[in-house]
């Protein structure tokens, strides 16, 4: 996982950066989350191609020093990511290291981010004519 990169399992995860909050909405069901803070951080860096290294080494040098395990916390964020259905891993591994990413100074500690999940759009999503025009087109397949 180390070494690994990941990016948004496009075309199915959009996301959107509005004040230093992250707003990610899966479109194949309706859920959306909430990331702000020190998580906004790490999904930037993600999707600019980071790996963990590189991301642990961007937070070291943007954040003021803390006591917590910054590896941990970033493995277990992947993982939420990961588990979500959010990201997936990176086809081209190959791609540009995220250690141009700008390292900013904050005046805080860094701190375990949380991912909020909210479900309570998932009906509404799938009323979205675009779902039944697919299972229109899924219907005539199977009627060939």
């Amino acid at each position: 996982m180390k070494n690994s990169r990941y990016q948004i399992n496009a075309p199915s995860v959009v996301s959107e950066a509005i004040d230093g909050e992250v707003v990610i909405v899966n479109m194949d069901n309706g859920n959306y989350y909430s990331i702000d803070d020190s998580g906004a951080f790490v999904w930037d860096a993600i999707c600019r191609g980071a790996n963990l290294l590189e991301i642990r080494g961007i937070v070291e040098r943007s954040y003021s020093k803390s006591d917590v395990d910054i590896d941990a916390i970033i493995c277990e964020l992947l993982e939420q990511f990961l588990k979500e259905e959010l990201l997936v891993e990176a086809s081209d591994q190959n791609k540009p290291s995220g250690d141009d990413l700008v390292a900013s100074s904050f005046d805080c500690t860094f701190s375990a981010p949380e991912l909020k999940k909210y479900t309570d759009m998932e009906e509404l999503l799938l009323l979205d004519p675009i779902h039944d025009e697919g299972e229109e087109l899924e219907g005539a397949k199977a009627a060939e």
